[in-house]
């Protein structure tokens, strides 16, 4: 989904974006948090320049309020000056020649971190605010030196701590605000906004079968129903992606949705864009699955799309709606880089009470059979008129 479809889409869909290039969602809250984790491989994953600007910022906040604790915290990050902070080379180091780690070094920054007494002297909370985005880099470094460590032994291990960070930043942002607010009792309201492969409950997918998990199903099974999933799909049109990580993006010609896929499916039904209530008992009975779903991130390579971009999955397990563009357009790069950033999702997570504001927008549903022909109906296009 890209700019101009938010956009051509925006009275339907309850999406819009304002002068400032912010993503306002009326159908969540006149006031949610945003979270964008697309750019998560790349600070953890990405050049030493990135991994050393986390540090510095964890640096310049004890600079101002703790030049001791500053200095203590210079000596624990030296531990990665043997390898210049270059992910791949410390990864080497520690995963597959046994060179001693960082590890203890970066946890004790983090508990003295979380341990430091907060200024909140201003009125306006910046201390606070500066402190928890201190403790978060910090948490981010223990994260990433855990991350680099495991990325040369196993894969899986590598997706799953990156998930597993996803969801520590998900409820230590929840806390904070919760505090922050002073609103007791109640929760903040936040929309996460990432791929659908982190999302979309990974039990309802094969990933699950390769000792897979990820942030859908880690905040479902931490927040219960407080949670719920929309994600995205589409049929064909272009797309802004490389062929590998670290390569220069291109536009890229989406290939029409395979037979046997959910993309083909909604296609096949309808040909337009539209929103399927998976909560609707007889719509997710029909779409339950398995069924192909395609996965297009950063990285597409048509070629090889039925292998690298296709797993199976039970849609109505995996989300709890969806919105399906037919046809979408390849992002172009917006002046505000802010936009930038949030437009390379691919799925809303946030709080139940969503749901009304898509009342009017075409809905999905199964199409009536002739008689006898019990649940295995056709699906068809019908329009929304409540929830």
């Amino acid at each position: 989904m890209n700019l101009s479809d938010i956009r051509r889409n925006s009275q339907r869909l309850a999406i819009r974006c304002n002068r400032r290039g912010k993503l306002v969602l009326p159908m969540v809250a006149k006031r949610a948090t945003v979270m964008c984790f697309s750019e998560l491989r790349s600070k953890f994953d990405g050049a030493a320049e990135a991994f050393l600007r986390i540090v510095s910022a964890v640096l310049r906040h004890l600079d101002r309020i703790d030049p001791e604790a500053a200095r203590r915290a210079r000596e624990r990050y030296a531990c990665f000056d043997h390898c210049d902070a270059d992910s791949r080379v410390y990864g080497m180091l520690t995963g597959l020649r046994g060179v001693e780690g960082c590890e203890d070094e970066v946890i004790a920054m983090l508990v003295e971190l979380r341990r430091h007494p907060a200024d909140a002297a201003r009125p306006d909370g910046t201390d606070r605010a500066d402190a928890f985005d201190a403790e978060q880099n910090a948490r981010l470094v223990k994260n990433a030196e855990n991350y680099y460590r495991s990325m040369y032994l196993s894969n899986v291990s590598s997706w799953n701590l990156r998930d597993r960070h996803m969801v520590e930043t998900l409820a230590a942002l929840e806390r904070h605000l919760g505090d922050t607010t002073g609103a007791r009792g109640t929760r903040p309201k936040i929309v996460v906004w990432a791929h659908n492969s982190h999302l979309g409950d990974a039990r309802a997918t094969e990933m699950s079968s390769r000792g897979e998990i990820n942030l859908g199903q880690l905040a479902r099974e931490r927040f219960g129903r407080a949670v719920f999933n929309i994600g995205f799909s589409t049929y064909d049109g272009t797309v802004t992606a490389a062929n590998d990580w670290d390569a220069p993006t291109e536009c890229k010609r989406v290939r029409p949705g395979l037979e046997g896929s959910y993309e083909r499916l909604f296609h096949e039904g309808s040909g337009d864009s539209f929103w399927v209530d998976l909560a609707d008992r007889e719509v997710a009975h029909a779409l339950e699955g398995p069924k192909l779903q395609r996965a297009i991130g950063v990285i597409y390579r048509p070629e090889t799309e039925r292998q690298s971009h296709y797993f199976q999955a039970s849609l109505a397990k995996q989300f709890d709606a969806l919105i399906h563009i037919d046809v979408t357009r390849a992002v172009e790069r917006p002046r505000d880089e802010r936009v930038e950033s949030l437009i390379h999702g691919r799925l809303l997570l946030f709080h139940r009470r969503a749901g009304p504001a898509l009342a009017s927008v075409p809905r999905w549903a199964p199409r009536p059979g002739p008689p006898g022909a019990g649940r295995r109906s056709r699906p068809r296009m019908t329009r929304a008129v409540g929830l």
